[in-house]
């Protein structure tokens, strides 16, 4: 099994507005101006700049990489919903490896996924001991789904994806494994709905 790199998702707004006003009770006539009644100003912010992403290279690991969003639909238990799910958790390891973060991924894969758990400890423990991962990464080029429940209470995916060329750094800077490119990958992903979401149960290699 091969599993691999990087989708980019990233949203930021602000807006600021305020408002005042005063008002005054009037006495005896008086010669005097009255002062104004009432002034309101508003200012807009301009957007939060955000910190760029930089990719990993060989002088250290990406920064700044944005946290892919899992849309609404990837959690519909539909056809449609376990394909936009099955691109979300692609999305989600990627960012994994090119951050060392498990989480996103752990959330919507069960413990039972032996293959899948491995390769996140890996990760996990890769950047835990200072070392990155640049390029890799992965394109998903198209998925296949069969929304036909299996004895086992899955349903199926098949993925096509390619990989690009990468290479493991370690914390000295010196060069751990190569990634080769590759294209027309295949794995087969298999998820369960446990009412509120997608998981992921097993994954492997199509064929």
């Amino acid at each position: 099994m091969v599993l691999t790199k990087v989708f980019r998702f990233t949203a930021v707004a602000g807006l600021l507005l305020g408002a005042s006003a005063c008002t005054g009770a009037g006495g005896a006539p008086s010669s005097s101006t009255s002062p104004p009644s009432a002034s309101a100003s508003s200012s807009s912010a301009s957007p939060t700049p955000t910190a760029a992403y930089k990719p990993a290279d060989a002088n250290g690991p990406a920064e700044n990489v944005p946290k892919p969003e899992k849309p609404a639909l990837a959690d519909e238990f539909s056809e449609q919903g376990l394909d936009a799910f099955t691109r979300y958790w692609y999305a989600a390891y990627n960012y994994m490896q090119e951050t060392g973060d498990i989480s996103l991924v752990q959330a919507v894969t069960e413990q039972s996924c032996a293959r899948c758990n491995n390769v996140i400890s890996s990760a996990s423990d890769w950047y835990k001991n200072k070392n990155w991962v640049v390029g890799g990464l992965i394109t998903v080029d198209a998925t296949k789904v069969s929304f036909v429940k299996a004895s086992n209470g899955a349903y199926q995916v098949l993925i096509q994806y390619g990989i690009g060329e990468g290479q493991y750094i370690k914390a000295d800077k010196t060069l751990g494994d190569k990634i080769d490119k590759t294209v027309a990958n295949g794995d087969v992903l298999n998820a369960v709905h446990n009412g509120n979401q997608w998981v992921v149960t097993d994954i492997g290699k199509a064929g």
